[in-house]
């Protein structure tokens, strides 16, 4: 069942019958997961402060928890409006970013969107002409195509001038490793007590200031699940969760080894390929890209799977930390068999 619209405008060649309104469904473990994938900061930094609790870092980590509501509608709660400005704007900002990675997955098929910051102070990007005042993230999708994005939060309608700012920003990056990208998209998540909708536009301006990238695509690939799995590539799987009828296995760790109920879980062969330091852009990976856009709008709640062979899923029912081996309820479409670890 959906629970927001995307308003989709201006797109042209052959993006252009994406042009429209088109209905999904996102929850809040879908916007951690975009968050988790796209973030400035590596996440597991948090986790290294051990004065940090569990519900201190998931509630920096998604500012989710008591301020959206995902049924019937995706909306905001009674607390997030009792919030002060300064924390309404934070948590707006990490809403937007963390639901244009889910429409950029799901509307231009997007599997790797990462922010440009933490890329060009790592290296994985270089900034050749310009300057930083351009779109927030870029993405590659299944063709090597690039991708640029800009991303806002509003619980206000945006206004034309919110529109104008958010267009100047994304237009701005006019070439991407010598190449014009595919799409240079706004992303803007208007977000309010009753409704939400997503506005998805790409401008078709010439830019006054230029900026030009340099980034290779397999280096871009490797930074990205560096960023959300560095921290597990030498430790065991706590659960293997399998579906049947794609014939695909994913494993899931747990993020945190006590009181946790957060599992984070990739697809067993990108991870393996990771280990041995062979991930890139390879055939192999293309495939794999193709099944997971099957899993993009499951409609179950507590679990997300990106078309990049990530998984998040919160056992609020403790089906893992309560040893059931097989759990299919909710999931006839797919077939599910979990396989615990020991």
């Amino acid at each position: 069942m959906s629970n927001t619209t995307i308003h989709i405008t201006n797109y042209k060649d052959g993006f252009v019958n994406l042009n429209g309104q088109r209905q999904t469904r996102i929850s809040k473990i879908d916007i951690a997961r975009g968050l988790l994938s796209i973030g400035k900061t590596h996440w597991t930094q948090y986790l290294r402060d051990p004065r940090r609790t569990l519900v201190d870092f998931l509630h920096y980590w998604t500012g989710l928890d008591r301020f959206i509501n995902e049924n019937p509608d995706l909306t905001i709660t009674a607390d997030y409006v009792a919030l002060d400005l300064s924390d309404k704007i934070l948590k707006s900002y990490q809403i937007g970013m963390g639901v244009s990675k889910i429409v950029a997955e799901r509307v231009l098929k997007i599997p790797y969107l990462q922010h440009v910051d933490s890329l060009v102070k790592q290296g994985t990007v270089a900034l050749t002409t310009g300057t930083n005042e351009r779109g927030d993230m870029v993405g590659l999708d299944k063709t090597r195509s690039w991708h640029v994005m800009e991303a806002k939060g509003r619980t206000n309608e945006p206004s034309e001038a919110d529109k104008k700012k958010a267009k100047a920003q994304a237009e701005k990056i006019t070439s991407i490793s010598g190449v014009s990208p595919a799409t240079k998209s706004y992303c803007i998540t208007h977000i309010n007590e009753h409704f939400s909708e997503v506005l998805l536009n790409d401008p078709d301006d010439t830019p006054i200031k230029k900026v030009e990238l340099e980034i290779k695509p397999d280096g871009f690939i490797k930074a990205y699940y560096d960023k959300i799995l560095g921290g597990f590539y030498e430790q065991k799987e706590d659960v293997t969760l399998t579906f049947i009828d794609q014939k695909i296995d994913f494993v899931l760790f747990r993020i945190f080894q006590e009181q946790s109920n957060i599992y984070l879980g990739v697809e067993r062969r990108i991870i393996s390929d990771l280990r041995q330091g062979s991930i890139g852009f390879t055939e192999t990976l293309l495939s794999q890209n193709s099944v997971f856009d099957s899993f993009a709008e499951l409609n179950i709640d507590t679990l997300s799977i990106g078309n990049d062979g990530i998984l998040l899923f919160q056992d609020n029912e403790n089906m893992l930390t309560n040893r059931i081996a097989a759990a299919n309820t909710g999931l006839p479409q797919v077939g599910l068999k979990w396989v615990i670890e020991s």
